[in-house]
């Protein structure tokens, strides 16, 4: 589980606007506290939900996020919008979009979790684990998480900081890291597809077909991408001054 998230968010380099406090944190409240209310509600009632119900939604909404944030690399709007549909639903609360689009994204990377809680229902109760067993799990589970990302974002600090600023590396830069973030995305979201069909599959090995799918895109609309990576590098360098 570290090993996923700490890849998924060396995958996000490039987004300088995550700290610990909007990106840590949460996943280390995705993988403690939401499993925990997950594992709580099941237990409680009794509920027993199939593998491939999970699958469905998460593959689902995961593709459906991925396809969106695909087409908003290529400068084109996509023919079903769950960020804004999200945003629309939200509007009572005043939660603006890039915010719905952040919270989509520590959801698809703590899909996971929501699943494998799932499963462990019945080895805990089978197992006669005690409640104080049970809070230390997902205390770990979060700290876990959440210690992977505060690592992987100085790594990501980092490498920002020791690149120059110019043309050519911001243009780079910004297909290089939606490529890498994309890839990141879709491998959680293959691995909830495979749970349909009762295949467990984990990150690592859904990680080199992810590579290929996303590669394949980015190699077919790789004039849209290029186009839009110069755009980002012009304006940015504008704003520098």
């Amino acid at each position: 589980m570290a090993i996923d998230l700490f890849f998924a968010t060396l995958a996000r380099f490039n987004e300088d606007h995550l700290n610990n406090k909007n990106w840590s944190v949460w996943l280390a409240l995705s993988h403690s506290v939401l499993p925990g209310i997950i594992f709580t509600a099941l237990w409680n009632f009794g509920l027993i939900i199939p593998d491939y119900v999970m699958g469905i939604i998460g593959s689902t909404f995961i593709g459906l996020l991925v396809y969106e944030l695909f087409m908003e690399e290529i400068g084109r709007e996509p023919t079903i919008s769950l960020i804004n549909t999200l945003t629309k639903a939200l509007k009572a609360f005043r939660i603006k979009r890039e915010s719905v689009k952040h919270i989509l994204f520590i959801m698809s990377v703590s899909w996971d979790i929501v699943i494998g809680v799932i499963g462990t229902v019945p080895i805990i109760e089978s197992g006669n684990w005690s409640m104080n067993q049970i809070v230390f799990m997902f205390v770990c589970s979060g700290l876990c998480a959440g210690g992977a990302a505060m690592i992987a974002l100085r790594i990501c600090s980092h490498w920002r900081d020791s690149e120059l600023q110019d043309y050519k590396t911001l243009a780079r830069r910004k297909v290089t890291g939606a490529f890498w973030s994309l890839v990141a995305i879709s491998t959680f979201g293959l691995t909830s597809f495979v749970y349909i069909f009762s295949i467990k599959a984990d990150f690592i090995l859904m990680f080199p077909i992810s590579v290929a799918l996303i590669g394949l895109l980015f190699i077919i609309y790789r004039t849209e991408l290029r186009s839009e990576a110069n755009a980002y590098a012009i304006e940015v360098e504008k704003e520098q001054g």
